[in-house]
């Protein structure tokens, strides 16, 4: 067995119940073969326990950072059309002077008509021209708008499939761990009633 104290390994001797390190001289009860078999079984048991505690707490801390990607995404989303909103109805420069709005053209026009929301711009821009002097204004409008309800609808669709996917890893790391739980409090049982009673 190893000495407590200083970690140096004292030898097994039959007969004896205490024994005394030659290194730091401390004297401690000496385990048997089986004893030291057990307890070494029960420290792989925990080390493995230690593991699956830790991947889970990984997995929680994922599960937690995609929700909040997803609230963060769909509040930059919100703010986007409440400015929309208020260009459109409080602007009255032209389309061609608002420069601001040609940038956020170039980043939203694109992924719009990849997706395939041509029908619902032309419906928003319907919309949107009958309040709108500006004919280049209530297409921008238009697209910008059904783009970013495009975008939260994308949005919407990776978050849920991720924690769809990180709660069945969360299910099946909970099962194992749960299981080896059951083994190590079992060892430790068969331990008590064969070395403590």
């Amino acid at each position: 067995m190893v000495c407590k104290r200083c970690g140096a390994k004292i030898p097994l001797r039959k007969n004896e119940s205490v024994g005394k390190c030659k290194f730091c001289g401390r004297e401690q009860k000496l385990k048997s073969a089986e004893e030291e078999k057990f307890d070494a079984e029960i420290f792989a048991k925990q080390a493995s326990l230690d593991d699956f505690n830790a991947k889970l707490k990984d997995k929680l801390d994922e599960k937690a950072m995609i929700k909040k990607t997803y609230k963060l995404a769909v509040h930059v989303i919100i703010v986007f059309v409440i400015f929309l909103l208020s260009w459109h109805f409080g602007s009255e420069r032209s389309f061609r002077r608002n420069t601001g709005v040609l940038i956020l053209v170039s980043i939203f026009v694109i992924p719009g008509f990849v997706v395939g929301y041509l029908g619902g711009s032309v419906l928003t821009y319907k919309l949107a021209r009958s309040t709108s002097r500006s004919p280049h204004a209530a297409i921008v409008f238009a697209i910008c708008t059904f783009n970013a309800y495009g975008v939260y609808v994308a949005i919407h669709f990776i978050s849920h499939s991720n924690y769809l996917k990180i709660n069945k890893e969360i299910d099946g790391l909970t099962q194992l761990r749960d299981k080896a739980q059951n083994e190590l409090d079992k060892l430790k049982q068969h331990h008590k009633q064969l070395f403590l009673t």
